[in-house]
């Protein structure tokens, strides 16, 4: 098998990496920014949960349809016009956000209707991008290739965050929405310029349903979309509670830069992960992705408990790398099971599966945080992920 560097410079696959980290990265500058903006505007977890819907909630309404387009159209054009239009978006925020400051903005709405506007660039990418990956490589080296795909997620989480923390608090919220307009331009340059190998379309046949009755026919891959979902609602304390669990440990201006800080050790523990993915993967699908699940709902306990944030970071750092082991182990079992004329909608229902969950499970946080505080909500989330993980193996064995 190829090495990871060797995939790296692979004139394909290598230039596809570079842009869609670099477009990630801009991403959590986006997403610390906006938490920390609404938080700022309203002082509610609810509202921040909200943001949250907005940008995730287009995945769950429209990705079946966008992930038969992916099966029928040509997917890196599709990713094209997804990117161009999430870049409209956050420049859009960016120059009015610059030109009035964040005082001046009506609320926490244009916020929100940019998540929004991502949201539907993110249902459009989604499938397509997912559905791509095996085209960008050789299919020995597509288990590595997935790794590598979840790798540029989990990188730009360790990295951007704590760049957006620092941009926003120096520089200002504007500067933080600019950069990532910017971003976008770095995945559709490389998407211009590569060559995906040609593969099976649908041709005229797209309905939203094959998918679906796929997964009627097949119960493990349906399984395995189930924890997909479990990993995605795990994920989403980093987020949509960091803002007010920061505030319990911080003031002012750092409680704002810890926010990135709790996402980017998140992020920096699923890369230290990576290291031992394929040792821990060859026990199988089922340990790996039960030891990536216990170890995300030990993670966001901890992080419930943490009472300072040295501790808070380390228990990011033990979810991230429980969430990386679980969403590669899930998803390369699930790209080996399925045909590549169906690989669209079934990522499609992948992306249902792991964003689609994001809405429900922030606004559900936010709601929850703010009834109750946020630490009891962490502990009840790392709940859920514990038992869901029980019933998920059990279902596997």
């Amino acid at each position: 098998m190829l090495r990871r560097s060797s995939l790296l410079v692979d004139r394909t696959f290598g230039p596809y990496f570079v842009g869609n980290l670099t477009s990630n990265i801009g991403t959590w500058f986006q997403q610390v920014a906006a938490a920390v903006v609404v938080h700022r505007l309203t002082g509610s977890s609810t509202m921040v949960g909200m943001v949250g819907a907005a940008q995730f909630a287009p995945a769950l309404l429209l990705a079946p349809w966008t992930g038969a387009a992916a099966d029928r159209f040509d997917r890196r054009r599709l990713l094209i016009a997804a990117q161009s239009l999430a870049f409209v978006a956050a420049a859009g925020l960016a120059a009015w956000t610059l030109a009035v400051g964040v005082d001046g903005l009506p609320g926490p709405w244009p916020v929100m209707a940019t998540a929004l506007l991502i949201g539907l660039g993110n249902a459009l990418s989604i499938p397509a991008q997912q559905a791509l990956v095996p085209a960008l490589v050789s299919p020995e080296h597509l288990d590595e290739a997935v790794a590598l795909n979840s790798v540029t997620f989990n990188l730009a989480r360790a990295v951007g965050p704590a760049l957006g923390g620092v941009v926003l608090v120096a520089l200002g919220a504007g500067v933080a929405f600019a950069v990532n307009a910017v971003t976008y331009l770095a995945l559709v340059g490389a998407l211009m310029v590569i060559r995906p190998r040609p593969v099976q379309r649908a041709g005229s046949s797209t309905s939203v349903w094959v998918g679906i009755r796929y997964l009627r026919r097949d119960s493990t891959a349906a399984v395995l979309l189930g924890a997909v979902a479990l990993l995605g609602i795990g994920a989403d304390p980093i987020i949509t509670l960091s803002p007010a669990l920061s505030h319990l440990m911080a003031s002012g201006s750092a409680a704002d830069a810890l926010v990135g800080y709790l996402v980017s050790a998140f992020g920096l523990g699923a890369v230290l992960a990576t290291t031992s993915i394929r040792k821990l993967r060859r026990a199988g699908v089922v340990r790996a992705s039960s030891l990536g699940l216990g170890l995300l709902a030990l993670g966001v306990a901890g992080l419930s408990w943490a009472p300072t944030p040295l501790p808070a970071l380390a228990a990011a750092l033990v979810a991230g790398g429980g969430f990386l082991l679980g969403v590669t182990s899930l998803t390369a079992a699930l790209h080996q099971r399925i045909p590549e004329e169906l690989r669209g909608r079934v990522m499609a229902l992948w992306g249902v599966a792991f964003l689609g969950s994001r809405p429900v499970a922030a606004l559900a946080d936010g709601y929850l945080a703010d009834l109750v505080g946020p630490r009891p909500t962490a502990l009840v989330v790392a709940l859920v992920v514990f038992l869901g993980s029980r019933f998920f193996v059990r279902r596997l064995t």
